[in-house]
């Protein structure tokens, strides 16, 4: 873990990046949303995660800007914006479904490119067990390829590798980004 909190509440891109890549191999539990600062005790959800991220980044959660009372990706989503896959920035977000209800959305966090091929950081159920974590971990994923990644964007690697996710909406969350 890493000391990035701003005092304005704005938001670094590289201090996201660095952030986000401390929780790699973090356990993951559907539907586990707490919100704490520092290093998270126990499992996250992938919502849980992103909100985690942006509270230690600025001070506030994502989901403290929504009024809603769904899911925590439902509230995520509705204080971000539609944005086409072109656009994406470090710090952008993936969603796999429009939230409706109360089914499942996971959520990721747009990292940059590894190799010309973009990649979330997520917190990913089974299908991203490792020994240890058989429900799922923090991972960097490839997006909507079929390619495995085992690397972060500092060329560090982690183990096993992770296959590949499937994020179709993007949204800029509501933050104001310094870089």
């Amino acid at each position: 873990y890493v000391e990035v909190l701003s005092d304005d509440g704005t938001v670094s891109r590289k201090g996201l990046v660095a952030l986000s890549q401390t929780l790699i191999n973090h356990p993951y539990s559907l539907g586990l949303e707490s919100l704490n600062h520092g290093k998270p005790e126990g499992p996250l959800g992938s919502a849980a995660f992103v909100d985690w991220v942006y509270y230690n980044l600025s001070g506030k959660a994502l989901s403290a800007g929504s009024n809603s009372t769904g899911p925590l990706a439902t509230k995520i989503w509705e204080n971000s914006t539609s944005i086409m896959e072109n656009e994406l920035q470090p710090g952008d977000l993936g969603f796999t479904i429009i939230p409706e209800g109360s089914k499942v959305n996971n959520i990721g966090i747009y990292l940059g490119e590894i190799e010309g091929d973009k990649v979330f950081i997520h917190a990913g159920g089974v299908q991203y067990k490792a020994e240890g974590l058989p429900e799922g971990r923090v991972v960097i994923s490839f997006n909507n390829i079929l390619k495995r990644n085992n690397r972060d964007l500092n060329g560090n690697k982690f183990s096993p590798s992770a296959p590949s996710t499937q994020f179709v909406y993007y949204r800029r969350p509501n933050v104001t980004f310094i870089d």
